[in-house]
């Protein structure tokens, strides 16, 4: 990877700009640990600090963990690239309800789909990158015999549920998660499909 995405420098998208969105393959895992890297600390709280920030990295966006999740046959891993291939966006959708109690019992569809990472690089933010990566996965998902994509992003992150609620996901409750030892308190949606 080069330094222009290491750093998010790249050329900003124009607003519809057609990036291909394609299914994860096991090279993709450290173009995809590094956009990470790059845009789940714009998600997280301003309580948390950067050491949270970096266990929660180093724990669950490593390049390893990444080859754990693509090698997982029923989990859907989508990345876009943009023309010189630099990675901009990605989901990563885990089947059920998770391993958090509270949120599962908030899910409503028989068969779910965890939205566990929903992520695009500041420079693809208001391209409608975004909203083409999730339908992308939706379409996924519905093949796959899933009939809800879920998540939980923090209340205090109103870019995200604006967006999420634009699309048609449902408020279906609150959920704590753990970040470096941190509670952070997220809305969990639900798109039923």
């Amino acid at each position: 990877m080069d330094r222009t995405f290491s750093n998010d420098g790249g050329q900003r998208l124009s607003p519809n700009s057609a990036a291909p969105i394609l299914a994860a393959e096991e090279f993709d895992a450290s173009d995809l640990s590094s956009l990470a890297s790059l845009t789940f600390p714009l998600a997280c709280p301003p309580e948390l600090t950067k050491a949270d920030m970096a266990a929660f990295i180093e724990e669950n966006l490593t390049p390893s963990a990444f080859r754990r999740y693509i090698a997982e046959p029923e989990n859907v891993v989508l990345l876009a690239r943009d023309a010189v291939g630099d990675p901009l966006a990605y989901t990563l959708g885990i089947p059920g309800r998770g391993d958090d109690d509270d949120a599962a019992a908030l899910i409503t569809a028989e068969r779910p789909m965890y939205l566990s990472k929903v992520y695009a690089a500041p420079r693809a933010h208001g391209t409608g990158l975004s909203t083409a990566l999730m339908d992308a996965h939706a379409v996924v998902a519905r093949e796959r015999g899933f009939d809800s994509l879920w998540l939980g992003t923090n209340v205090d992150n109103g870019r995200a549920r604006r967006f999420y609620e634009k699309i048609g996901f449902v408020d279906r409750g609150r959920r704590t998660f753990l970040v470096g030892g941190q509670n952070c308190h997220d809305v969990v949606y639900e798109l039923p499909l």
